[in-house]
């Protein structure tokens, strides 16, 4: 008998038992029924087990129990083929929304705190900016205008001495409480080391803007160059998108786009192609 068929047996035993014992211990308050003697619970379970027969709990047993389908090994980066990127698929797990995918700060910054939330008035002042300035929707990068702890300070104009006391109040001995450092770093103006000091690991950091892999990734080639987004800065993000919860399709076209970028294999759109000088009219 496996394991997985020992544990039913037993499941079945105390299922049967405690329906059994149910009907036992409700027959004496049926109007009209026997007056037997009460018997406590341990000792009625005891003998309902024993008149249940082994040949009985087989058969119980016996029936088909579902198997589990194995779960299908991960494709891994260089198994994948890669595709046409013209038009990147839409189409991505459900764990797309993970914020591996999204994220520009750590987590540290991403996190607003409601004591922040009920100075502006509650939720239904944050939401409209919280949504305005999500990075899923790739419109803001730079780090005083995408939505984080920095920009939301700056926005709502947020009285230093508030922000003081509330991230020093907060405290609590974890590795995402701000510091001394890190509070006076986040009241200062210096937007590009405020970028450097809390970007994501995932994200590419130019000056004060990070760009997240959604953002690479739903961007075209030519929005990397006209962002200084260089080929090594792209293909460094290889084992993020190799971890990301993304569909086959989605990572196969992402590929493909990275190694067009890498080895110069594309063609930028008219608008974005370099200009020509045209020396039809200069002197020889």
């Amino acid at each position: 008998m496996t394991e997985s068929a020992k544990i039913f047996k037993l499941s079945l035993l105390a299922a049967m038992a405690a329906a059994l014992l149910y009907g036992c211990a409700n027959a004496h308050t049926v109007p009209g029924g026997d007056d037997k003697p009460q018997t406590d619970g341990a000792s009625v379970t005891e003998e309902i087990i024993k008149d249940i027969s082994e040949e009985e709990i087989e058969t119980v047993i016996d029936y088909p129990m579902p198997e589990e389908e194995p779960k299908p090994d991960k494709v891994q980066w260089e198994d994948i083929e890669p595709a046409d990127f013209d038009v990147m698929p839409s189409n991505t797990n459900d764990g797309d929304q993970n914020h591996i995918i999204y994220s520009t700060v750590n987590g540290k910054l991403n996190y607003i705190d409601m004591k922040f939330v009920h100075l502006i008035g509650g939720s239904e002042v944050l939401e409209p900016w919280l949504y305005e300035r999500s990075s899923s929707g790739g419109v803001y990068t730079a780090i005083d205008e995408a939505a984080n702890l920095y920009s939301f300070i700056r926005y709502f104009d947020v009285p230093d001495e508030t922000v003081r006391e509330i991230l020093v109040g907060l405290r609590n001995g974890r590795e995402d409480d701000f510091t001394d450092e890190e509070i006076d770093l986040i009241l200062s103006d210096d937007t590009e080391a405020v970028a450097a000091h809390f970007a994501s690991e995932t994200a590419i950091r130019k000056g004060d803007n990070l760009y997240s892999l959604y953002w690479i990734y739903s961007h075209p080639i030519s929005d990397y160059i006209s962002n200084g987004i260089t080929a090594a800065d792209v293909e460094s993000r290889v084992p993020y998108y190799n971890a990301a919860p993304m569909s086959l399709e989605a990572k196969a076209a992402m590929k493909g786009k990275i190694e067009a970028y890498v080895s110069e294999d594309y063609e930028l759109p008219q608008a974005q192609a370099p200009a020509v000088e045209d020396k039809s009219g200069a002197e020889e």
